[in-house]
């Protein structure tokens, strides 16, 4: 009996040993080592063969060339006839030029208008020297006499362009309109209705009813 418990527990301690989670890791990472090395053995491309492969889908060279001279491989100014050439060069100037002409003419009748309407909104609120008005960057001071504010404000008017909505608001209030017509300033197309009405426009005459 006693030779049979030991014999018993030589083998149990025997497969406890064969069966350890250390011999299953080194299994396990033999058989790792296995399919890498047949994963490389499958694999045969080399990173020249990989580079040679890429190179030769693109001429990166030629392209080089081309981009540094200013030439393309789809259109070419070589294809272009001399009669072409000088017709495309005359159509751009004409563009360029009446592009030019065209937003002179709308910055010049822009200054004109806005001129034109801070000089009669002067006059009617009797600021001195309206004529201020048309000189650049000197009407901004006249539109801080026609709002009625300290000149000051001329500081906040160069760094916070949207505080003109507030001189707006003064300049309408001071002319007998609501204060809210210069908060129309923010809209694009009411920055030219609302100075002119300012300029032009009259009040409506409260009539106070006698007792």
């Amino acid at each position: 009996m006693l030779k049979r418990a030991i014999y018993g527990a030589v083998i149990c301690l025997l497969s406890v040993i064969l069966l350890s989670p250390t011999q299953a890791f080194a299994i396990e990472d033999t058989q790792t080592d296995e399919d890498v090395i047949l994963y490389d053995s499958e694999n045969t491309t080399t990173p020249e063969d990989d580079a040679n492969l890429y190179d030769s889908e693109y001429d990166w060279e030629s392209a080089w060339n081309e981009l540094g001279t200013g030439t393309d491989t789809n259109v070419n100014s070589q294809d272009l006839t001399d009669e072409e050439l000088e017709a495309l060069g005359v159509f751009g100037f004409l563009f360029g030029t009446v592009f030019i002409v065209i937003s002179s003419v709308v910055l010049l009748v822009s200054y004109v208008y806005s001129a034109l309407t801070l000089s009669v909104t002067a006059k009617k609120l009797n600021v001195p020297n309206p004529w201020t008005a048309w000189v650049p960057f000197l009407n901004f001071y006249t539109m801080i006499q026609c709002a009625g504010i300290s000149p000051w404000n001329l500081l906040w008017l160069a760094v916070a362009p949207v505080f003109v909505v507030y001189v707006y608001m003064k300049i309408a209030q001071r002319r007998g309109f609501e204060q809210w017509l210069g908060i129309l300033m923010l809209v694009p197309i009411a920055q030219i209705i609302v100075p002119g009405y300012l300029a032009w426009g009259e009040p409506k005459k409260v009539e106070v009813a006698q007792v």
